[in-house]
């Protein structure tokens, strides 16, 4: 009976991180011509520009291309058919679980071979179809946002709809208690599941580890989970280039300012 319990206790936390959100994003569209015909047989590439890893996509009969499962990280979109120009858009930025859409118009190939540049948007921040509410911190803003103490919800806090509260970096999402949001990283929850602080982590967060912050302060969609609010995180792919970060932090008490609780009571300074 004990062996029982034992392997139905392991198989429903097996069933417990099957069931985890997944970080991928999708991408799909159309390729037509000029006169507005849909093409069937155009090669759709993408490349990640960090890792260097290349999936295609054929289009199908009805002109269609869909990439079902890629990683988040900066991508180069190839459109090439004989016959054709090819067209390319670079810097398209894919977040995590996004679904994003981009369209390709080729046009016929002149006696000089040419390529046609599409011009994309550098940030793309929640779906235009999705009634959610917050922002994306992809990971040149990570990087080039002041952040006092190196943890990852420092900025957070400083996304619109978020608001602090006394001496938390985090108070509430857009009036909802901060118990009720959800943190994530990777698709796994990473809340503390013994207190009420559903915005925050156990785990020490450091901006040279996340790839992608995105801040959900309402509604938040059934694909991004439970919550009234929701901070997502992916993890950082890394490229094919080595290289590091080296940082040095000093917290001197002697500069800091006094707590407000301090000042109304007359403590002194800690």
């Amino acid at each position: 009976m004990k062996r029982l319990s034992a392997a139905i206790l392991f198989f429903c936390v097996l069933s417990s991180n099957a069931f985890s959100q997944s970080t991928y994003a999708t991408l799909g569209g159309t390729v037509q011509d000029v006169s507005g015909a849909f093409i069937p047989g155009v090669s759709i590439t993408a490349t990640n520009t960090g890792t260097g890893i290349v999936t295609t996509f054929i289009s199908n009969d009805a002109g269609a291309y869909q990439f079902a499962s890629l990683q988040a990280g900066t991508y180069e979109l190839k459109a090439e058919l004989p016959g054709f120009q090819p067209a390319i858009a670079k810097s398209f930025q894919l977040g995590g679980a996004q679904q994003a859409r981009l369209n390709f118009t080729l046009q016929v190939a002149a006696a000089l071979s040419s390529t046609v540049d599409v011009s994309v948007t550098a940030d793309t921040l929640l779906a235009t179809s999705s009634s959610s509410v917050g922002s994306v911190l992809f990971e040149y803003k990570i990087r080039d946002l002041p952040l006092g103490a190196r943890d990852i919800f420092g900025l957070v806090a400083g996304t619109p709809g978020v608001q602090g509260s006394g001496d938390q970096m985090i108070g509430n999402f857009a009036g909802g208690r901060l118990s009720a949001a959800n943190t994530m990283r990777d698709g796994i929850n990473v809340s503390a599941g013994r207190f009420e602080d559903g915005a925050w982590s156990l785990t020490y967060t450091s901006p040279d580890l996340v790839e992608e912050v995105k801040v959900v302060a309402a509604p938040v969609d059934a694909q991004t989970s439970r919550g009234v609010g929701q901070v997502s995180m992916v993890t950082r792919s890394g490229t094919n280039e080595f290289h590091g970060t080296a940082f040095w932090a000093n917290h001197n008490s002697a500069l800091d300012a006094s707590g407000w609780f301090n000042n109304f009571s007359g403590f002194k300074k800690n």
